[in-house]
Order: structure tokens, then C-alpha cells, then sequence
């Protein structure tokens, strides 16, 4: 049977599992139709039944061309509509002959459609259907104006003619089961796919939102980020002050800031060129960030040969101590500075100030008192420190 089923299925349908298997079922199911055409022909022409050999001869020819047209790439677009239209005309003749409603070949007219589905489509299905619908309205006309319908089988040989029936409504029963299974299958493959589908396109959301979120990452370090001394640039300096500030009014902590910059350093660029003055910033920028180290303290450049440290949760005693480290830690890098009026070598100045922020305040006035503090380290004699006090 697999080869029967083979020879008819022609050398284009596409080799994907779906094709194939819609091609096996439609030369399978038309082949047994043609089947039971056959038999229902030699039945009827034994019991001498005219009705029948009228309707199924030509239906059997019907079948087996519709193979053979199939075969030969013939477009299934006018195969299936000929068939179909033929098919529920044959058989409405063969229920008219057989006692009209009466016939129990009445459900092989009904079976149409589903046959339809099998080898053809719902659109196919439809049409189908309405053909159908049409005899059958001419049948009421015609049992509603009390015709009586010719019944051509004798009742020596009925047991006959109803068994081959039986088994056409078995057949019937056969095919419904497989348009469920199909319509089963068809919807847990198109649920796979689209699983498939909305699985792929979760992967490639997730991959562009990880690719999203790193260059939003890798722009937002950019635009925080100084290139010159490789720590943070004034942007980010007076976001995270903000930030902090509002924060630690809630919890009510004490925020240091320190100021500090280069003594003499426009001298210094003046007598070793500004490239020189760059590497200087540079190696002063990297000595402070080495000191403060804790996750929530920021090194910033603020402006110019200007530093700036944040020191969230940090009192005036702790603030002094890490502005005294920076100081050693600069004074330790022994760079050159000819012109310094201070050392031989480039020292830095720093401004302390420390406040608990309260709403009443706002953080412009912790930046006014690192600044004036700033400016009292450098009247005393800079490479120092100092510490803000309302004295200032």
C-alpha cells in the first residue's frame, strides 16, 4: 500500500515533513474512495441496481483521475472543486434512486465536506458544504411535495446492500476521527512553532537588552568619566553629591567634601609645557583615588588642576585624616616642580569641610565652605590642609 500511496505523489511537493504528509493523505484517502466506488459498483451491479452503476461508475473514473491528474502536477486549484462538485452529485443521484431520505447512503452525501477537509481545506471544506447544501435543499423540496422516491434495491439482497453501507458509515466515522487528529496535530505543531518563535525572539529581546544595557553602561561611563585623569568628571561629581546628600538627610549621617588643587601650577605647565602638566594631573588624580578606596567614597576632577573627594558617612576627625593621606601621598610622587615657591617638588592644598545635611541647608553650602577652606590652606602657606569653622 506505502507504494501505491508513493507512485502517486508527484516529484514537486516540497520535502518538508508537512508537505509530504498532506500529499500521503490525500492519495490515501482518494484511493480509498476509489475503493469503495469499485465496490459499491460490482454490489450494485449484482443486486441489478441501475441507480447505483449510473452514479458510481462515473465517480469511480472521477477518483482515479483525480490520482492520476494529481500525479502528473495537474493544478490541484481545478482538480479538488471538479472532484468534490462530481462526487455530491454522484451520490445525491445514487440517495435518489435508493429511497431518498430513507437510504442509508444518505450520510455518504454528508461525509463530503470531511472528505474535503482531508485533501483539500477548510476554503475546499466550505465549498463542498455548499454544494451539499444545495442537493440537499432539493431533497426537502421533493420530500416536502410528498414525492416518492424510486427505490431500485430488492429486498431479497437489502442485508447486502445495507452491510456495504455500514461499512461506508465505518469509513465515514474513520475519516471524522482522522479530520480531529489532523486538526489536533496541526495545533500542537502550530503551538510548537509558535513557542519556537516567541523563544527565539525572547532570546534575541534578551540579547539586544544586554547589548542595550552595556553600551547605556559603557555611554553613561563616558559621559561620567574623564578621560584625561581616568576618574570621575565634574558631571558625575555633582550628580553623586546631590545624591548623597539627600540621602544622608534621611539617615541623617555626617558628608565630608575636600577640596584641593595643585599649588603654583600654572607655573609648573609654563616651565615643563602643558603635555607635562597633563601627566602631572594624571598622577596626582591616580595617588588620591588609591587612598580613598571605600565603594561609597567618589575622587572627582572638579575643574582645571581642581580635586574633589566625597566622603559620605565620614566626620570631620576622618575626613582630616584621608585629606592628611592624599597630601603624603601627592608629596610622595617626588615630581619636579622648579618654580614651586613651596617645595622643589609639586604639593597640593586642601579644604575640608563637613556638615549632617538638613533639609534647611543645601549642599551649595558644603561647597562654599570646602572652597573657603581651600582658600585658607593656600593663605597659610599651602602644602596643607584646612579645616572649615565659622571663624572663616
Amino acid at each position: 500500500m506505502k507504494r501505491i500511496i508513493e507512485y502517486f505523489i508527484p516529484d514537486n511537493i516540497p520535502n518538508d515533513v508537512e508537505s509530504q504528509h498532506k500529499a500521503r493523505l490525500t492519495v490515501g484517502v482518494l484511493l480509498v474512495i476509489a475503493y469503495f466506488n469499485l465496490n459499491y459498483t460490482v454490489i450494485s451491479y449484482l443486486i441489478n441496481y441501475p441507480g447505483g452503476l449510473f452514479s458510481q461508475v462515473p465517480l469511480l473514473v472521477a477518483s482515479l483521475a483525480s490520482l492520476f491528474l494529481f500525479k502528473h502536477k495537474f493544478p490541484t486549484k481545478i482538480i479538488y472543486p471538479a472532484y468534490f462538485f462530481f462526487c455530491s452529485l454522484s451520490i445525491s443521484i445514487t440517495v435518489f434512486y435508493s429511497g431518498g431520505y430513507n437510504s442509508l447512503l444518505f450520510p455518504w452525501l454528508a461525509s463530503t465536506p470531511i472528505v474535503a477537509v482531508l485533501v483539500w481545506s477548510k476554503r475546499g471544506s466550505l465549498l463542498s458544504l455548499f454544494f451539499v447544501l444545495v442537493i440537499e435543499i432539493g431533497f426537502f423540496y421533493l420530500y416536502y411535495q410528498d414525492y416518492n422516491f424510486p427505490n431500485q434495491i430488492q429486498p431479497a439482497i437489502q442485508k447486502i446492500f445495507y452491510l456495504t453501507c455500514n461499512l461506508g458509515l465505518v469509513l465515514i466515522l474513520y475519516g471524522i476521527t482522522i479530520v480531529f487528529e489532523n486538526a489536533k496535530d496541526d495545533a500542537f505543531r502550530s503551538l510548537q512553532e509558535k513557542n519556537y518563535e516567541l523563544a527565539v525572539e525572547k532570546e534575541k529581546s534578551e540579547k539586544l537588552l544586554m547589548s542595550l544595557k552595556a553600551a547605556n553602561d559603557e555611554l553613561e561611563r563616558l559621559v561620567t568619566f574623564d578621560s584625561l585623569t581616568q576618574i570621575a568628571n565634574r558631571r558625575k561629581f555633582d550628580e553623586y553629591l546631590e545624591q548623597e546628600w539627600k540621602r544622608l538627610i534621611r539617615t541623617q549621617s555626617a558628608l565630608s567634601l575636600i577640596l584641593f588643587d595643585a599649588d603654583f601650577f600654572k607655573s609648573y605647565n609654563d616651565c615643563y609645557g602643558h603635555q607635562a602638566g597633563d601627566i602631572c594631573l594624571r598622577a596626582i588624580a591616580q595617588a588620591a583615588r588609591k587612598v580613598v578606596n571605600r565603594p561609597a567614597d567618589l575622587v572627582a576632577r572638579y575643574g582645571g588642576e581642581e580635586f574633589a573627594v566625597i566622603l559620605p558617612g565620614t566626620s570631620q576627625p576622618g575626613a582630616i585624616a584621608v585629606a592628611e593621606q592624599i597630601r603624603q601621598a601627592v608629596q610622595a610622587l617626588a615630581i619636579s616642580h622648579e618654580r614651586s615657591e613651596v617645595d622643589g617638588m609639586v604639593t597640593i592644598s586642601l579644604g575640608i569641610a563637613s556638615m549632617i545635611p538638613v533639609v534647611s541647608d543645601s549642599v551649595g553650602e558644603l561647597l562654599h565652605r570646602a572652597d573657603i577652606a581651600l582658600y585658607t590652606a593656600k593663605q597659610q602657606g599651602r602644602n596643607r590642609f584646612s579645616v572649615w569653622s565659622s571663624k572663616d
